[in-house]
């Protein structure tokens, strides 16, 4: 079905840019293989549960190694060679079920992992990397971790 311009399908004219948006996404995931590669990644205990999954299927999709919480504090306390600091991904997406306490709890343990040597990240941070092709994304300070 034509618009009243004749040019393009209505349907066209809504998705368009969301349909190039998510190309853009989809051609850089093609390309990311490479991306992670030599990084190491930890997720927060206080994640959600989908998003977890997610990082660790986009993480480990680009290379990159996800540690579990002892593994990362071995990394930390005997680095090998590398000059790489491991990366703390925590979850901005609003949890189920709010409490105080638990973000206290998550405030405290993104706080504990930086104390450590570890860069604190958001998550969303890792899906702008993919975005862009860009790993030196993760190296951006933002107003929490600052």
């Amino acid at each position: 079905m034509l618009s009243s311009t004749g040019d393009h399908s209505t349907q066209e004219s809504i998705h368009g840019p969301k349909l190039i948006a998510a190309s853009r996404f989809f051609v850089s995931w093609l390309q990311a293989p490479n991306l992670f590669s030599g990084l190491c990644f930890c997720l927060s205990d206080y994640m959600n549960p989908d998003n977890r999954d997610r990082m660790r299927d986009l993480i480990a999709t680009a290379e990159g190694r996800v540690l579990e919480r002892r593994d990362l504090h071995l990394q930390l306390k005997n680095p090998d060679d590398s000059s790489v600091k491991p990366y703390f991904i925590y979850d901005v997406d609003a949890p189920a079920e709010f409490s105080s306490s638990t973000l206290h709890k998550e405030m405290e343990e993104v706080r504990e992992q930086a104390a450590v040597g570890a860069q604190v990240i958001c998550h969303l941070k890792v899906l702008d990397a993919i975005a862009a092709y860009d790993a030196e994304i993760l190296n951006v300070k933002d107003s929490f971790t600052s």
